[in-house]
């Protein structure tokens, strides 16, 4: 019989179809809920848990409608900070699309809101030995389910996702004809349909990532921070005004990292 206790989260499966979502347990109520047995659950578990999110909403609900939490993470570190922090970003719970405020975990799992574009220009992607104190926090308070993505995994993801209905708009319009006769019945595209939608799919997902600054294939990086290997960097060098193309090094460049300050650089095997 599956143990709540007050402050883990969970994943409520709201019967209406209508405040589904994260919350954290309030009150397990275990003396309520004491003489129940795992017979008397092995169809439903109808124990009463009182449960809240975010907003201030609680409800009494039945155990049975709990789940561990299916999210997705986004580890970064802040480099402007002291200590340089790793939190845990949850990009889909949106609490507002235009300020992007999410929710996210601190190094002590509190949660907390935050704007995701803002921690994306001042962090960088943590590392597994970075992140793991954070991770294993987040499972204590009950995240068992956690998917772990790069911000760049999340930004293509994305790109694809809104690629896919903008591409299927456009195909119901021309077709005039609801977006679903696009697909069998196992949401499968009609073959008769592949390359037309394909089409449309691919031009718009060639303009959503241009305008996102992604790119398909990740860029080599040509030197790196000599104290974190981080490529946040900068340098000197001579470049031909005409084409960008860099020229060369100079022996004596000053060259700086957005974490470490003053910095040598090393090249990478790339190069």
């Amino acid at each position: 019989m599956e143990q709540f206790k007050k402050g883990q989260w969970v994943w409520w499966n709201d019967p209406a179809n209508a405040t589904s979502g994260l919350y954290a347990v309030l009150d397990p109520k275990e003396e309520y809920n004491a003489d129940t047995t795992e017979a008397e659950i092995a169809a439903f578990d109808d124990r009463m848990i009182l449960i809240g999110n975010r907003a201030g909403s609680e409800a009494e609900v039945y155990a049975g409608e709990l789940e561990s939490p299916r999210i997705r993470v986004v580890f970064r570190r802040w480099w402007d900070h002291p200590g340089q922090p790793v939190v845990a970003l949850v990009p889909d719970e949106e609490e507002n699309v235009e300020q992007r405020t999410i929710l996210f975990f601190d190094p002590a799992a509190t949660p907390g809101e935050i704007s995701y574009q803002r921690v994306i220009r001042g962090s960088v992607d943590a590392t597994t030995e970075e992140y793991g104190p954070l991770l294993a926090k987040l499972r204590a308070i009950g995240f068992d389910q956690i998917r772990i993505y790069t911000h760049r995994d999340y930004q293509h993801e994305q790109i694809m996702s809104f690629a896919s209905e903008l591409a299927e708009k456009l195909w119901a319009d021309h077709h005039n004809l609801p977006s679903e006769q696009l697909y069998n019945e196992d949401r499968t595209l009609k073959r008769e349909f592949d390359d037309e939608y394909m089409e449309y799919y691919d031009m718009y997902y060639s303009q959503l990532a241009m305008l996102a600054g992604y790119e398909e294939e990740e860029p080599a990086p040509r030197m790196v921070c000599s104290i974190c290997g981080g490529t946040d960097v900068a340098c000197d060098a001579r470049i031909n005004p005409n084409t960008g193309e860099i020229l060369n090094y100079p022996d004596d460049m000053d060259s700086s990292c957005e974490r470490c300050g003053e910095a040598e650089l090393t090249e990478t095997e790339n190069q």
